[in-house]
């Protein structure tokens, strides 16, 4: 199987599990909200982002591995393979044992960052330490996903992990109706970290039985250490564009309240991770793709690739942004709707999220991590301090504009570095910006044309047949508008070669 056929396997195999977990998910958050409560529900949230910024002392290693993974895997080197791998396990139990010591010494401040809800502190605790462990447990084993994706196999762990993850969800949606306890949810997502970690082993063992453990050298340690120390950069901004905003409006505004956020992010995060089980396997496409080709194959490429980000987008965020608001009034209740700006700021920054999903994969294929450590900074310092003053003076609409003017810093030095470093023509980032204005405009446009629709047209109430109804209508006219556009253009013409060859 050549390389796109692969790629378009594991974005089909990675959007048909990511929708199927996105329907039980939003599920099993109704049923949660419904018998245990918002105000845990927050807490939850709140603990999830608190434990993500534990995750930060991975600092990026496994990103680091996959790069260093891509030219032995294309050489066939198998001892070569074996020694990065044997490092890569010999780290990964390091780490477990940090964000295990780290979650047990921030026990006495968790309640510093609660606010505005009323908890039994031995509960609390408890919850704490059962997630800590579920996130720790990971590591012991999910260091076997870096040859999968290297190899371009990724839709092999995928798959497992999705009807895992799956059953999990099924599990946890009947718990939580019958005990109604939050840590009885807890612990069924360790349970399910468990069983993932043991799965990927196993396939391991199945797809590469010749991965032994080998003698490392210093220095390739030393070559890790290099890199993960400039990619811990991004991880941490990474980490601040994504998982703060809970943090600091549990902090500076209200717990109870994260919950309610959440009910959006819910949906938002969903979209981002359809998109990225879409698009994500091209990076490792991209890996093997730059280890051959240099100059104007590698620009060719990475517009191709910006526009199959764009009709991704396109295609999931306009139907997103049209229902999100129903959404949450359809499936969780009028009182948990928050206002017009709020919403429209979300949309806007999972824009800026996504849009800059190419440029950061290609610089990440192509090995720039050092040199992505300025715009790193100025961007994660320009997120947290406009989110805090933002919290504290305009209220939750603050949070979110820091979040949109970290993002929007990231994509355009992301863009210049990507011209700079990895095709070497700086001169056509103009090129690329003029696209990438091009491909918002017709998002803006379309938006309001399906919104017309929704206002003038839709007239219909508020219940789950007729929200699905719309989507699948929002949905055909994205197709009809994308096939009108950029049917008749040589890129569109490209992106419909592969799909038939796919299916012939």
């Amino acid at each position: 199987m050549n390389r796109k056929k692969i790629a378009l396997k594991s974005s089909l195999i990675g959007l048909g599990s990511q929708a199927l977990l996105l329907l039980f998910t939003f599920f099993l958050r109704k049923l949660f909200v419904q018998n245990i409560g918002i105000e845990y529900l927050g807490v939850i949230s709140t603990f999830t982002q608190m434990i993500g910024a534990l995750g930060l002392s991975e600092l990026g290693i496994q990103t680091a591995i996959v790069y260093k993974l891509y030219k032995p895997v294309v050489d066939g080197d198998v001892n070569k393979i074996c020694m990065i791998m044997s490092a890569f396990r010999r780290i990964y139990h390091i780490i477990f044992c940090v964000i295990m010591s780290l979650g047990m010494m921030l026990i006495p401040f968790l309640d510093g960052f609660i606010t505005g809800v009323e908890y039994d502190k031995v509960y609390l605790v408890l919850i704490w330490i059962i997630m800590t462990i579920s996130s720790a447990s990971t590591y012991l084993f999910s260091y076997n996903n870096a040859l999968f994706y290297a190899d371009q196999k990724q839709y092999v762990i995928v798959s497992a992990t999705a009807a895992i993850n799956l059953l999990i969800i099924l599990i946890n949606c009947c718990c939580t109706v019958w005990f109604s306890s939050p840590t009885v949810y807890v612990s069924i997502q360790l349970l399910g970290n468990i069983i993932n970690c043991a799965v990927i082993m196993r396939l391991r063992r199945k797809y590469y039985p010749w991965l032994v453990k080998a003698k490392t050298e210093k220095s390739l340690y030393r070559g890790i250490f290099d890199s993960t120390k400039d990619v811990f950069v991004g991880r941490m901004a990474n980490y601040v564009f994504n998982s703060t905003d809970n943090i600091v409006i549990s902090s500076f505004i209200s717990t109870a309240l994260v919950g309610v956020v959440g009910n959006y992010v819910t949906v938002i995060v969903a979209i981002k991770s359809v998109v990225a089980a879409i698009i994500g396997p091209i990076q490792n496409l991209s890996g093997n793709f730059l280890v051959t080709n240099t100059g104007e194959k590698r620009e060719h490429y990475l517009k191709l690739y910006t526009f199959c980000n764009y009709l991704v987008m396109h295609v999931l965020m306009i139907p997103t942004a049209m229902l999100l608001g129903e959404f949450v009034r359809v499936f969780y209740g009028k009182q948990f709707e928050l206002n017009g700006r709020v919403l429209t700021l979300l949309v806007v920054d999972m824009y800026l999220a996504l849009a800059q999903g190419s440029v950061g994969q290609l610089l990440d294929a192509d090995g720039h991590f050092g040199e992505q450590k300025k715009f790193y900074i100025i961007s994660s310092i320009a997120n947290i301090a406009i989110s805090v003053l933002g919290a504290i003076f305009i209220g939750i609409e603050g949070v979110i504009i820091g979040t949109i003017t970290g993002n929007l810093i990231c994509w355009i030095m992301r863009s210049y570095y990507a011209y700079k470093l990895v095709i070497g023509n700086a001169k056509g980032l103009r090129e690329y910006f003029i696209d990438n204005v091009i491909y918002a405009v017709l998002f803006v446009f379309s938006f309001y044309m399906c919104n017309y629709f929704s206002v003038y047209v839709f007239k219909w109430d508020d219940n789950p047949i007729t929200f699905c109804i719309k989507g699948f209508i929002f949905v055909l006219i994205i197709l009809l508008f994308d096939f009108v556009i950029w049917g008749s253009t040589n890129r569109g013409k490209y992106v419909a070669s592969i799909i038939r060859a796919f299916f012939n």
